[in-house]
């Protein structure tokens, strides 16, 4: 009889649960559900939740599910690479940086400000991938706009008097 009370409950929870879950939309007319191949808005947003509660670990578990899920969204390799930065995995952050960057991620140049990625700032990658995101954010104006990321300072004396000083794309010449 308790197997029987216990088999009812369990069935009865388990009803319970499965009424629960989000509700397909297709599910109403009759027709098949979509494939999965679109990221989750509330998969990205955990992966955001899990690095604001500086669950680093997490949040690279969460944004490597989504970019598993959808291969071709530059959002979760964004999301990715931020996890990665984080946790302190700064060549795979680099990899998912750039790939979101390839993969036409709105806003890249600004994106690249994001404090996660603080510590890889002045390495040559970062610099490189700095300069495919800002190529793309100006082709109209036919130049790159480029960010200087590295502390390289020249200063150089100009044939004929003056010198010329450059720190990144700061540009100083002189004639004294």
């Amino acid at each position: 009889m308790k197997q029987v009370a216990s088999s009812g409950v369990l069935l009865c929870l388990a009803a319970c649960l499965a009424s629960c879950g989000p509700k397909d939309q297709d599910s109403d007319n009759g027709s098949p559900s979509a494939a999965v191949s679109t990221p989750s808005a509330g998969g990205l947003d955990a992966v955001r939740a899990a690095i604001v509660a500086r669950n680093f670990g997490q949040a690279v578990e969460l944004a490597q599910a989504e970019v598993d899920r959808n291969i071709s969204d530059p959002d979760a390799y964004f999301e990715l690479a931020r996890a990665q930065a984080l946790a302190s995995n700064e060549g795979l952050a680099l990899d998912a940086l750039r790939k979101s960057i390839e993969l036409g991620v709105s806003n890249a140049a600004q994106r690249l400000e994001d404090p996660a990625f603080e510590q890889m700032r002045n390495s040559e990658r970062f610099a490189a991938i700095a300069d495919i995101a800002y190529t793309r954010a100006e082709p109209s104006k036919g130049t790159t706009a480029k960010r200087a990321y590295r502390s390289d300072v020249s200063i150089s004396n100009k044939p004929g008097g003056g010198t010329h000083i450059q720190a990144g794309d700061v540009v100083l010449d002189t004639d004294f």
